[in-house]
Parts: structure tokens; C-alpha cells; sequence
């Protein structure tokens, strides 16, 4: 009964609001002020019912005053101390107990249920009793939260893994952007006048394509322009300007260039090797994050 667990050895010990009213009346507490507790009104508001259910039961906790009104825990049967040693023993004499379905409104389907010895817990937990026709899981309680501690370090392996999994995939979608280049749109040209700049260049060869950037460094001679457009954009540019060169030479500021097509600009390789060599060290921490979870590793 309700009023039994209230007043019991696991709540009590923990219900400061209990502790400070029992102290007003030599242990004695109003049913009314029990009622006020929404688990027992649940069942019933009438002091009468509750009154004469804790007569009927003969309990060794709790007794009800001659006037039916109050019920306090019997002076013979003091609270045992509430010391982490107490709870330790409770702890050993609890087993778990879940339905194999659930009971929707009468119950989540697993309780916690607490014996006076050790060997009477572990009595119960080794029968087959049912609940009716439905069937029972045991399990003492220090194997039961043994069982959910490691599914909780199993369940942070599995999402660190998951974070590092999804980590690598970011770097791979990188990569593959990242590799998309257009060939032959780079045009490395040497022989520049050490007055050069930028802009000047980037003029010059904007009559012959569509020139996207530039990359010179002043006082060098080499420099090397990005075409934006179709494949091999750079190689048609470099023949415009030939055709319109004097006797076939590209003149710039009275210097006469030489051109090479490349495939990719040097500073396009250095981003690509760079993003292989992230995606590589991706791969080594889910590799990694793998074998420390399942003790196996990946290839």
C-alpha cells in the first residue's frame, strides 16, 4: 500500500517534508496531509479507506491513531540510519524486474523491488514466477546497473565514433569538390620585365580569354594566369596572342614571353595534396576510434 511506502525504509529516510511534520505531534501525521501527496489521491480521498486499509494489514510499520485520523511509523520499529553503508545493503537486497510488453497506464513495465536479506532477493530473482500470464526479466540491482553503465559507454563510443565517421565523410566532400578542376586553363608565362605588375599582365592577357586571376610575385619574371571558361581555354589564349604577336612572338613592355600550358597551377596542387593528406588523417581517427571500441581494425 502507498501509505506503507511513504512511511517505509526507502522513502522515508529521504522525505525531509515527512521527517519535519512527524516531528510536530510525536510521529503522528494527518491522513489529510497524506492526501496532498498526488500519488495517494490518486487511489482515494476518502480518510476512512485509507483509515481502515492500513487497520485491515497488520502492518509492523506503520499504525493509525484511535480516532482513525492519523497514521505515524510504529515507535518499535525505528528508521534505521540513513548512512551510505544503509543503502549499500539496500542496494544488495534490490532485484530489477521488467515485463516482456508493456502495460500502457497501469505501469512502464519494470520496477525496482527491495527484500529484507540478500538470499531472499536472490530468491526471487532466480523463480519463474509471472506477472499473470506475462512473463518476468530479473536481474539483481547491482548487475542491472552494471549492464546499463556499459550501455552508456557503448553509447558514447558509438556517437564518438559516428562524430569522427562524419568528420571524415565533411573532408571526403571536400576532396571531391576540391579535385574538380577544369584542365588546361593555366598559363605559366616567363620572361616578364622586373617593372611588372599584376594588373599589367592581367590586361594584356585579357584580350586573348577570359582571364580569372593572376599569380606574380613583383621583380620575378614568371607568372602564371588562371583562364575562367572551357577546357584548354589557357592553350587557346596563349595562340590569339601568337597570331597577334609581331612575327609570331608575344611581346609584353618590349619583352618578348615564352608560354607553357599546365595541367593545374602549382598552388592548385598544394590545396589538393593538402586536402588528401586532412582526409588521410580523418581516416586514420575513425581507424583509430574503430579498433578502441570493437577491437578490430578497419582497412
Amino acid at each position: 500500500m502507498i501509505s506503507k511506502y511513504y512511511f517505509g525504509n526507502i522513502n522515508l529516510p529521504r522525505d525531509k517534508f515527512l521527517q519535519d511534520t512527524m516531528k510536530v505531534d510525536d510521529g503522528w501525521v494527518p491522513i489529510k496531509t497524506l492526501l496532498t501527496f498526488n500519488r495517494l489521491a490518486s487511489i482515494t480521498t476518502d480518510v476512512d479507506v485509507i483509515s481502515n486499509a492500513v487497520k485491515a494489514s497488520g502492518s509492523e510499520i506503520i499504525s493509525v491513531s484511535e480516532d482513525g485520523q492519523k497514521i505515524r511509523r510504529n515507535t518499535g520499529n525505528p528508521l534505521p540510519e540513513n548512512s551510505l553503508e544503509y543503502w549499500q545493503k539496500i542496494k544488495h537486497c534490490t532485484v530489477y524486474m521488467t515485463l516482456e510488453i508493456r502495460l500502457p497506464v497501469i505501469c512502464l513495465g519494470s520496477v525496482f523491488v527491495t527484500y529484507k536479506t540478500r538470499a531472499e532477493a536472490e530468491k526471487a530473482q532466480k523463480d519463474d514466477a509471472k506477472f499473470g500470464e506475462i512473463e518476468l526479466t530479473k536481474m539483481m540491482q547491482d548487475d542491472y546497473w552494471t549492464m546499463k553503465n556499459q550501455e552508456s559507454k557503448e553509447k558514447r563510443q558509438a556517437e564518438k565514433l559516428a562524430k569522427a565517421s562524419k568528420k571524415y565523410a565533411e573532408h571526403a566532400e571536400k576532396l571531391q569538390t576540391a579535385a574538380h578542376f577544369v584542365k588546361g586553363l593555366i598559363l605559366s608565362v616567363d620572361g616578364l620585365p622586373e617593372n611588372s605588375s599584376m594588373m599589367a599582365i592581367k590586361e594584356f592577357f585579357k584580350q586573348f580569354g577570359d582571364v580569372g586571376y593572376v599569380v606574380y610575385e613583383s621583380g620575378q619574371s614568371k607568372a602564371e594566369i588562371r583562364f575562367a571558361g572551357e577546357e584548354n581555354g589557357a592553350q587557346k589564349a596563349w595562340e590569339k596572342a601568337v597570331e597577334g604577336g609581331t612575327d609570331g612572338k608575344v611581346i609584353f613592355q618590349e619583352k618578348e614571353l615564352t608560354g607553357k600550358v599546365s595541367l593545374y597551377s602549382a598552388s592548385s596542387y598544394s590545396s589538393l595534396t593538402g586536402h588528401i593528406l586532412k582526409c588521410r588523417k580523418s581516416l586514420f581517427l575513425v581507424c583509430h576510434v574503430y579498433s578502441s571500441v570493437y577491437g578490430k581494425f578497419c582497412v
